[in-house]
C-alpha cells in the first residue's frame, strides 16, 4: 500500500490560514457581566406544617391563618372549653402528638400538645395553647389580635401569664375595648372574668348628639362611628344570650338606666328599646327588639372585623 506524506510545510500554511483572518487577532470569548443578586422577598410561611412562621413574625397554621393565645390560659391548660369560645376561637389540634410539625425558622421542642376536656390534641408553644380565629376568613388576617384585651398574636415571645402580669381586681377594661360601649364600662378580675363595675352609665351620648345613627356605608353605628351588630341567638325580646366570654369579645350598647336612645337622621326612637341586662345589670339598647353590640375586634371607627363571625354575628342596619 502506498503512504501518503503531506508535506510539513502546507500543515504549517494550513494552521498559520486557519489562526488568521481579515479581522487579526480573534476577540476572546465574551464573560457574562456579573448580575447582582436581587434581594430576595421575605420567604412565605412553610404551609402544610402544623404551625410555621408568617414574614411578619407571628405563627399560622397549615392553612395560613394567624394563631393567637389566650391570657386566661394556664401553662399546659386551656380555659377556651364554653361553647362560645370554643366556637369563636377554635383550638389549634392535630389527630396526635406524633402528627405535629414545624416548619422552617422554629424549634420543634418549644412545641408540644395538650389533652382537651373534649378529648382533642391540641398544640401548645412553650406550653401556651393555641387558637385561631372564626373572624379571620384568609392569610394575613389578623383580626382577633388584641380582642377583649386577652387575645393575641402568637409569636416566638409568647409566654404563659404569670401572676405578675395579670390585672388586679376589678381593673379597667382594655385600652383596646370599644370607646363608649359595655367594655368601657366592664371590668375584669384577676382572672379576666367580667365583673360589674361601680358604674353603669357607659355609653351615654354626648349632650345634643345621638348614640346611634346611620353610616354612610349604611350600617348603624354609635355616636363615635363604631360598628354596631346583632346576634343570631338573640330571640326573645329583652333579653341577651351574649355573657360571660361572649360579652368579652361583644360588649354590649349600654346607656345610663332610665335615659331613652336618641337616633340619628332615618331612625325613629320609637324602634328603639332598652333593657337589664342579667349578668351585670347594665342598659343595654335593642333595635326592634334585636339587642345591639360592639365587637372588640373593631379598633376604630368604620371597622366591620365582626361581621359574619361564625355566621352568627352581623352588622345592624336600619330597617
Amino acid at each position: 500500500m502506498r503512504k501518503l506524506f503531506i508535506p510539513a510545510l502546507v500543515v504549517l500554511g494550513a494552521l498559520v490560514a486557519a489562526c488568521s483572518g481579515t479581522g487579526g487577532t480573534p476577540a476572546p470569548t465574551a464573560v457574562p457581566a456579573t448580575v447582582a443578586p436581587s434581594v430576595a422577598a421575605t420567604p412565605a410561611p412553610t404551609l402544610g406544617f402544623t404551625v410555621s412562621l408568617a414574614p411578619a413574625g407571628y405563627f399560622v397554621s397549615s392553612n395560613g391563618l394567624t394563631l393567637y393565645s389566650f391570657d386566661k390560659d394556664g401553662a399546659g391548660v386551656t380555659n377556651c372549653t364554653s361553647s362560645q369560645c370554643v366556637q369563636n376561637w377554635p383550638a389549634l389540634t392535630v389527630a396526635s402528638a406524633a402528627q405535629l410539625t414545624i416548619g422552617a425558622g422554629l424549634n420543634e421542642s418549644d412545641f408540644g400538645t395538650i389533652s382537651r376536656p373534649d378529648g382533642t390534641t391540641q398544640v401548645t408553644f412553650k406550653e401556651v395553647p393555641l387558637y385561631n380565629f372564626a373572624g379571620d376568613s384568609a392569610p394575613g388576617d389578623k383580626n382577633g389580635d388584641g380582642v377583649g384585651g386577652i387575645w393575641h398574636l402568637a409569636t416566638k415571645a409568647t409566654v404563659p401569664p404569670t401572676p405578675s402580669s395579670e390585672p388586679s381586681a376589678a381593673a379597667s377594661a382594655p385600652a383596646s375595648a370599644p370607646a363608649g360601649s359595655a367594655g368601657a364600662g366592664v371590668c375584669y378580675d384577676a382572672h379576666y372574668q367580667v365583673v360589674p363595675c361601680p358604674s353603669t352609665a357607659a355609653g351615654s351620648p354626648a349632650a345634643g348628639g345621638s348614640n346611634v345613627s346611620i353610616s354612610s356605608a349604611g350600617n348603624l353605628v354609635d355616636a363615635t362611628g363604631r360598628s354596631l351588630y346583632e346576634y343570631d341567638k338573640d330571640t326573645t325580646p329583652g333579653s341577651s344570650a351574649c355573657t360571660a366570654d361572649c360579652a368579652t369579645n361583644w360588649p354590649a350598647l349600654t346607656i345610663a338606666a332610665g335615659t331613652e336612645v336618641t337616633p340619628g337622621t332615618g331612625l325613629d326612637a320609637e324602634d328603639f328599646t332598652t333593657f337589664v341586662r342579667t349578668d351585670d345589670s347594665a342598659s343595654q339598647v335593642a333595635y326592634y327588639d334585636k339587642p345591639l353590640y360592639y365587637f372588640a375586634g373593631d379598633t376604630a371607627a368604620g371597622d366591620t372585623n365582626g361581621a359574619n363571625v361564625s355566621a352568627s354575628w352581623h352588622l345592624a342596619k336600619p330597617q
